[in-house]
């Protein structure tokens, strides 16, 4: 944590947004020793409270015959947009359950060609 004196500067601003938005997302915390920030140009999304019950919702919402696919309706990543497809495609098929939320099919193993 930077002192008071560097909270001012951008990093110090940037440190502080940081470590709030962690306890936004986590509940509150002690103040950490130190903090180390990575800037990348792009990332991944972060699920907030909630997010998979409503992804489930809206898949069990959908009309038979349309089943949604990709990392958006699941954990952000490609393997999660490949599993997601996989699961969409064998629901599509009969392979899979109806819809009843994105993990609902347990061991399911991606199919590589």
């Amino acid at each position: 944590m930077p002192r008071s004196d560097q909270a001012v500067t951008p990093l110090g601003q940037i440190t502080r947004a940081a470590i709030d938005a962690a306890i936004t997302a986590y509940g509150p915390a002690p103040e950490p020793d130190f903090v180390q920030l990575f800037h990348y140009e792009r990332g991944l999304s972060i699920a907030g409270p909630g997010r998979y019950a409503t992804i489930n919702s809206v898949h069990r919402e959908m009309p038979a015959g349309i089943t949604l696919a990709g990392d958006y309706f699941a954990h952000a990543g490609v393997e999660a947009a490949i599993l997601s497809g996989e699961l969409a495609a064998r629901r599509l098929t009969g392979a899979a359950p109806a819809v009843s939320g994105f993990h609902a099919v347990k061991d399911v193993q991606p199919v590589l060609a």
